[in-house]
């Protein structure tokens, strides 16, 4: 005997549809794991700090992140931490309308009063999340094409 799931589980379902769906946008562009996005925030803070200290000071010294990456890229800090803000900049354009999507998403789907509702509100906003994703790809703000196969 099967029984319908209730209405609180399909619920449940399709808010965990769109955050996996908003975390495929992400992981395009950007790593998932927790640890990474910290690696992250330090390389954007030592790059923002060793850029402002270029300017005054031309033998600065990088901090370890991007002197290590600088190091073993073959490339010069300035060039990395320039590149690490770059990517940062790319993050603020793109993450507002994932987050925007995702929140407003499962917002609907709380609000369904019954399942076709939820399907409705669930396809509405994957097909969002999937739209941004396509205007992304048409402004070639993805962090590498093979990111996209």
């Amino acid at each position: 005997m099967s029984t319908q799931p209730t209405l609180a589980q399909l619920q449940a379902w399709a808010c965990r549809d769109i955050d996996r769906k908003a975390g495929e946008i992400r992981r395009l562009w950007l790593s998932d794991p927790f640890d990474q996005r910290r690696v992250y925030d330090r390389k954007h803070a030592q790059a923002v700090a060793y850029l402002a200290a270029l300017e005054l000071d031309p033998g600065a010294t990088p901090g370890r992140y991007i002197g290590a990456e600088a190091a073993r890229c073959g490339m010069s800090a300035a060039v990395v931490a320039a590149r690490v803000i770059d990517a940062a900049a790319r993050e603020d354009q793109i993450g507002p309308d994932v987050e925007a999507e995702r929140t407003g998403g499962k917002k609907d789907v709380r609000a369904a009063a019954d399942p076709a509702a939820v399907a409705s509100a669930l396809a509405a906003s994957l097909a969002a999340l999937q739209a941004i994703a396509q205007a992304l790809d048409a402004q070639g703000l993805w962090r590498s094409s093979s990111a996209r196969k």
